[in-house]
């Protein structure tokens, strides 16, 4: 089921994953993901900078000269903004294990998060109106309070085969439990075995000492 990751495409100089999801390797979100960050952060500044532009164009007048060093600032910041966006994305990371979910992210503080199996209790997916526009998904993965977070435990952002994603870990939490529920078979196989040999024990002190007492 787990096949290798077929060749990696480049946007932005950032090198993208798609496919299967192979257990124990990392996974990239899409570079749709990326695109959305981009829209966002552009809308937003837009938006903030028309709010305060256009009133201040039309009511107060001022000097040229103003308006381009405001409008330089505002370049400059948008700049600063699409670089951290494109150096968060580049530190998404995710990987799926035999045991385990993990989500890596962060540009000046690094995070790692990661989600036992048979913690998980459910798995959402989340599609907002750019997401479906674009094409792609994200799990919310939901723990019964593992760390004691509100919300969901663990997001994988921007994966286009999300309901392939969402199969690939229910397969693997019910092969993790399968793999607990035989363990615990095997200990419990043990613990029978160790107490059925006591008991044999037992018996065969119990004889030796009736022997040792009439030949006595």
């Amino acid at each position: 089921m787990y096949k290798s990751l077929p060749p990696a495409h480049v946007l932005f100089g950032i090198v993208v994953m798609q496919g299967r999801y192979v257990v124990g390797k990392g996974f990239r979100p899409s570079s749709k993901l990326l695109i959305a960050y981009i829209i966002d952060v552009l809308l937003a500044i837009i938006f903030c900078y028309l709010l305060w532009r256009i009133p201040l164009q039309l009511f107060l007048g001022g000097d040229l000269i103003y308006y381009l060093i405001m409008d330089s600032i505002v370049s400059i910041l948008v700049i600063i903004a699409l670089v951290y966006v494109i150096l968060y994305y580049n530190s998404l990371e995710y990987m799926l294990t035999n045991t385990h979910v993990m989500a890596r992210k962060g540009v000046l503080f690094k995070s790692t998060n990661i989600v036992p199996y048979e913690k998980i209790q459910n798995i959402d997916i989340y599609r907002g109106p750019l997401a479906r526009l674009l094409g792609y998904g994200s799990l919310y993965i939901h723990t019964a309070g593992y760390s004691g977070r509100t919300g969901a435990e663990l997001v994988i952002n921007g994966i286009e085969d999300y309901e392939g994603l969402r199969r690939t870990i229910l397969d693997l939490i019910r092969r993790a439990k399968e793999s607990r529920t035989t363990t615990m078979e095997k200990e419990v196989g043990r613990e029978d075995l160790l107490r059925n040999i006591l008991e044999e024990l037992i018996h065969i002190r119990r004889l030796l000492e009736e022997l040792l007492g009439k030949t006595g």
